[in-house]
């Protein structure tokens, strides 16, 4: 019983606090002592203590790149290797579907959302063979060779900058 109570109990104790990623509320009374569960008990504190530290730096760092982002001037998107949208600034919504930004959502596929301009008649180009002006669209995001213009329906004209990055993600401006 002793055994079940000192080793066994405090032995469950620590991996429960492991489990829920928690250290001080559920290790507190497992610190106590010299013996061995007290010094494993010393290390998932430490452990759990600097995965905690580091989820808050991440998520302050993923803040401030969302609100770097965000505030740009021009449209900004990221895909990432499998061309699925990662992330996009609001400019970048708006510049694709004027009135319509809920259209662009992160998880889409480039070629999705291309194709969607080209069905609602966004693109005067892809107006007479949509599928020939998205095929070609496709061709230049995937093998990106400087700056290109492209007239959208309401005869705005836009820039657009695309770039790969050594992980195979496109950037675009």
């Amino acid at each position: 019983a002793y055994f079940q109570l000192s080793v066994i109990g405090r032995m469950n104790r620590l991996k429960s606090a492991v489990q829920r990623g928690r250290s001080r509320d559920d290790t507190k009374s497992l610190l106590k002592g010299r013996d061995e569960i007290a010094q494993m008990a010393r290390a998932v504190v430490n452990y759990i203590d600097e995965i905690d530290r580091r989820d808050q730096e991440l998520t302050l760092s993923q803040s401030r790149l969302t609100s770097a982002i965000e505030a740009m001037t021009n449209g900004f998107s990221l895909y990432d290797a499998g061309d699925v949208l990662v992330t996009c600034n609001s400019r970048y919504r708006t510049l694709l579907y004027p009135g319509r930004e809920d259209l662009v959502r992160p998880g889409q596929r480039f070629e999705a959302i291309i194709r969607l301009s080209a069905e609602m008649g966004m693109i005067p180009e892809a107006l007479s063979d949509p599928e020939v002006w998205v095929a070609s669209r496709l061709q230049s995001h995937l093998y990106p060779k400087g700056p290109m213009l492209q007239q959208r329906s309401d005869g705005t004209w836009i820039e657009i900058h695309e770039h790969k990055t050594e992980s195979g993600d496109t950037l675009s401006v």
